[in-house]
């Protein structure tokens, strides 16, 4: 029973998040519509990822740890977008290079092994 309440709320996240990817197709200059909607899909896939229903998939552990990880980094800094467009119609030089980061270090979660993709998951901690 709690785990149908959980996946309920995953797709809450997720719903959201299309819906908000909608309004951005409607209308492109409200670009705080794509960075919502890229969080709260994000937040969605990354809890979904924090939950025992992934392993009914037979994914490996391996994968869904890099899983979790690359939409960490990346709906963490949808956030800050999302937050900077919506008050300030903008964003700064500082939220760019942290845009950048996060990719970067998204990227590179594919390729390396585990124990180093944990080593930089905590200096994006310590960044974040």
């Amino acid at each position: 029973r709690q785990d149908r309440v959980s996946l309920a709320l995953i797709l809450v996240y997720l719903v959201v998040g299309m819906y908000h990817f909608f309004l951005f197709s409607k209308r492109p200059k409200e670009r705080y519509n794509l960075y919502f909607g890229i969080f709260s899909f994000g937040a969605g896939v990354y809890f979904f990822t924090r939950s025992n229903e992934i392993f009914e998939f037979g994914i490996d552990s391996v994968i869904s740890q890099k899983l979790e990880l690359i939409v960490l980094y990346l709906f963490f800094s949808a956030f800050f977008q999302f937050i900077s467009y919506f008050y300030f119609d903008k964003t700064s030089r500082f939220q760019k290079y942290l845009f950048y980061f996060h990719l970067f270090i998204a990227f590179v979660t594919l390729f390396l092994p585990l124990f180093l993709c944990e080593m930089i998951l905590r200096v994006w901690q310590g960044v974040a």
